[in-house]
């Protein structure tokens, strides 16, 4: 199975509207900042039929250098999470 990267996705994104590869570029660009800019923004992103992201927190916690083995803090952090919709969960379960 081929991985899909943001240029496949272009491509396929012009292919299906008929429109220049550069256009699709520029729309699948523009999609992804904006979903970026409200996530960074802290406000949730939902696509109904698709999934909904978010940002989750990850509390501060001990873990191990693996070249040392000395045990050390990691610090806490944010990240971003994935729930899939209902419509594409059936889609994928069919």
């Amino acid at each position: 199975m081929k991985k899909i990267n943001k240029e496949n996705l272009s491509d396929e994104v012009a292919s299906r509207l008929g429109i220049s590869k550069k256009d699709g570029n520029e729309i699948t660009r523009v999609v992804f900042e904006v979903i970026s800019d409200f996530l960074i923004e802290g406000k949730p992103v939902g696509i109904r039929g698709f999934g909904f992201w978010r940002i989750g927190k990850q509390r501060e916690r001990k873990g191990i250098n693996p070249q040392t083995l000395k045990p050390l803090w990691l610090p806490k952090r944010k990240t971003v999470l994935f729930k899939s919709g209902k419509t594409l969960k059936k889609e994928l379960n069919t």
